[in-house]
């Protein structure tokens, strides 16, 4: 009787351990896979690196953000900074200099911390998307082409 106890201890704190972290907002993270369904991203390659880009400005008193695709030429420069993605979130980086999304990242998963100043520019492809931040409701802008 005692090792059973025991075994289903084990399996109990196994299966808690086993839990998925979430990173993100969920509201948020929905209104990046509306973007990442909308725009897919151009098959990954040994020379072609591919993600989505997340960057948080903060214009007079609105917190606004942007998505947008990108790719590198090196996995290096991919793993620079840290990727969020799971089964359903294609990889992602998320640029938040002035913790202005702090309410909705919950935690930035670990990244290689190289150098990324001696990378050149990562290429942007089209469309960008323009958010408004309203508390952690996101409200869409306008798509912009550049």
């Amino acid at each position: 009787m005692k090792y059973k106890s025991l075994i289903l201890i084990v399996a109990i704190i196994f299966c808690f351990s086993c839990e998925k972290k979430e990173y993100l907002d969920t509201i948020f993270k929905n209104e990046i896979l509306k973007y990442q369904e909308k725009f897919p991203l151009p098959k990954k390659t040994d020379t072609i690196f591919p993600f989505y880009a997340l960057s948080f400005r903060k214009i007079k008193t609105d917190t606004i953000f942007y998505i947008s695709r990108y790719y590198v030429r090196s996995k290096v420069h991919f793993e620079s900074n840290p990727i969020f993605e799971d089964e359903k979130l294609k990889p992602t980086q998320i640029f938040d200099f002035d913790n202005l999304a702090k309410k909705i990242i919950k935690e930035y998963p670990e990244s290689k911390k190289h150098n990324i100043l001696k990378f050149p520019r990562s290429e942007h492809l089209n469309p960008t998307h323009l958010y408004k931040m309203n508390g952690s409701k996101t409200i869409f802008l306008k798509e912009e082409n550049y």
